[in-house]
C-alpha cells in the first residue's frame, strides 16, 4: 500500500538498511550454511514468494581452493602487498573505506555507507580476525585493494571464510 501511493514499480527485500546489512534469504536451513551466512527459518522464502516477490539474485557460498599467485606479478606494477595491521585495526577500516566504497559503488543493489557505519560494521569482525588473513594492496596512490578473510567459526566446516574481495575500479 506504501508503495502504491509512493508509486513505486517494484519492490526489492528483504534490505535490512542497505546492501551493507543482511540483504539474502538463504535456502538452505541452518545445517548446511558457511560461517557468516545469513540464517533464518526457510519459510520466509515462502512468504516472500506467495506475496508476490520473486527471486532477483541468486548467490551461493562454496568451498574453493586458493592459489597464491599474485606477488610476482603485483610487484612488477608496484604494487605492494601487506597484511592489516590489527594493532591499528580502526585506523586500517578507516583507510579502506574510500576504496571499498568505489569498489562497489556500481553493483546494482549498492546503497551508500558513511565511514562511521563501515567502520562498525567491519569492527565486529576484529576479534575472529587473524592479520595473515586479511591483505591489502597499495600502490604510490594508496590503497588498490583488499583481500578480506576471518576463519570459520563452526567447528563442524572449518574453512578460511572470504568476506570481501575488493578492488579500485580504476
Amino acid at each position: 500500500l506504501i508503495a502504491q501511493k509512493l508509486g513505486a514499480k517494484c519492490i526489492i527485500g528483504p534490505i535490512d538498511g542497505s546492501t551493507w546489512d543482511a540483504y539474502r534469504f538463504s535456502i538452505r536451513d541452518a545445517e548446511g550454511v558457511f560461517s557468516g551466512d545469513i540464517v533464518h527459518d526457510l519459510y520466509y522464502n515462502h512468504l516472500m514468494l506467495s506475496n508476490g516477490f520473486s527471486t532477483l539474485h541468486n548467490y551461493y557460498s562454496s568451498v574453493s581452493k586458493i592459489q597464491q599467485r599474485y606477488t610476482e606479478e603485483s610487484l612488477q606494477i608496484g604494487v605492494t602487498i601487506r597484511n592489516i595491521n590489527s594493532c591499528k585495526f580502526e585506523d586500517e577500516l578507516r583507510a579502506l573505506y574510500p576504496m571499498c566504497v568505489s569498489a562497489f559503488a556500481d553493483n546494482e543493489l549498492f546503497s551508500p555507507i558513511d565511514e562511521a557505519g563501515f567502520v562498525k560494521k567491519y569492527s565486529a569482525y576484529e576479534k575472529y580476525l587473524d592479520a595473515d588473513f586479511v591483505k591489502v594492496a597499495e600502490d604510490d596512490m594508496g590503497i588498490v585493494a583488499l583481500f578480506f578473510c576471518y576463519e570459520g567459526l563452526y567447528r563442524r566446516m572449518p574453512a578460511l571464510i572470504i568476506k570481501t574481495i575488493a578492488r579500485h575500479p580504476e
